[in-house]
């Protein structure tokens, strides 16, 4: 049987972060499935990052030139010659274009929108009107969390439109036990951003009230030219006085096979769409303390693996905190692995498939 092509049109990306670990996974568990051509608007970051898409068969096309116009003809040019059966849109402006160039050149694709994050998260200042403008000119919507599912039925999109497919995970066996030091450790994993959507303020203000033996131990990098957003938060410390609590690791490649051993990860963001590093720490069956943002980590918290706390609720974010220097919040490692079994690998490439299936109207069986 001839597979299916899905094209997918990505949002601009740099080769590390949570959407590019999403579309590797989700390539490379499905190319035995379908044929698929990955158009990139811009590339920012090391071309070494596409030989992870490692069947052969898939096309790659990337642009590196940054002027708007560019990016936009790129695009064009891509899909007047694309032969997709379904066309994965990342970004909604691009979701339109792809209509739009569907439209007039009588193109067979069926434009799917595949949004990354929350659609009304306070740093996309797009008017109403533009983005059911842009959404509704979708044929069909994969929603990586229910949150975002209710956005789209929010902006008039038919609910049996919308596919719920969440992002894949891969189960592990190997579970990271806390430390048997009297030292706490608080894990965090993000984009260094001192308020903005990561939102480190939140959680140095509410450290800053914690008692007890604790160290923060925090994972990530900073886009910013200069690392500006690194120094505000390295500068917001030494005045609260909590350098000395504080270990900047930067970016590594893989967290997980680092030499550490959290009470729990803490995720103070003031939106996300569905936060990777929430899943993996519960493969690992790390606990969680989240901020109950748009979009993503009520699917994922519950009362097996953590809790989650109202946004900008520091007091609740301290009270949470404090649980685990205390020893008070226990949870069975092997229980917060099992509480996120529906987002593996397994069942999510079947819930793909599905979606799939029903968008082309194909029998896809293996």
């Amino acid at each position: 049987m001839i597979k299916p092509n899905i094209t997918i049109l990505t949002d601009n990306l740099k080769g590390h972060g949570g959407e590019e670990t999403v579309l590797q996974l989700f390539h490379n568990h499905l190319s035995t499935a379908y044929q698929f051509e990955l158009i990139v608007p811009l590339f920012e970051g090391d071309i070494n990052w596409f030989s992870l898409f490692n069947d052969g068969q898939t096309k790659i096309y990337y642009n590196r030139n940054r002027s708007k116009l560019a990016k936009y003809l790129f695009v064009a040019k891509k899909l007047l010659r694309t032969n997709a059966d379904i066309l994965l849109c990342m970004t909604p402006q691009l979701t339109y274009l792809a209509s739009y160039i569907k439209r007039i050149f009588k193109k067979k694709f069926k434009v799917v929108s595949w949004q990354h994050f929350s659609i009304f998260r306070p740093t996309d200042k797009s008017s109403l009107d533009d983005k059911k403008k842009w959404y509704s000119s979708a044929d069909y919507y994969l929603a990586i969390s229910s949150g975002i599912k209710k956005e789209l039925i929010s902006l008039g999109i038919e609910a049996d439109k919308i596919f719920t497919i969440y992002n894949p995970i891969i189960p592990t066996d190997k579970i990271i036990a806390r430390s048997d030091s009297e030292q706490h450790h608080f894990l965090c994993v993000a984009r260094i951003q001192f308020e903005q959507q990561k939102n480190l303020k939140e959680l140095f203000d509410a450290c800053r009230n914690l008692t007890g033996n604790w160290v923060l131990d925090i994972y990530g990098n900073d886009d910013t030219d200069g690392n500006v957003e690194l120094k505000k938060c390295q500068d917001y410390l030494n005045e609260i006085g909590l350098s000395d609590h504080v270990i900047w690791h930067g970016w590594v490649k893989d967290i997980w096979a680092e030499d550490i051993q959290p009470n729990c990860l803490v995720m103070t963001s003031n939106f996300e769409g569905f936060p990777m590093s929430l899943c993996e720490a519960a493969s690992h069956g790390i606990p969680l303390i989240s901020a109950d943002c748009p979009t993503g980590p009520a699917d994922i918290v519950n009362e097996q693996n953590g809790f989650l706390y109202p946004m900008h609720d520091i007091k609740q974010l301290i009270f949470l905190m404090q649980r685990f220097i205390d020893n008070s919040a226990v949870f069975d490692p092997k229980d917060v692995q099992k509480s996120i079994d529906k987002f593996y690998v397994t069942n999510y490439i079947q819930t793909v498939k599905n979606a799939v299936t029903k968008i082309i109207g194909v029998n896809n069986e293996e």
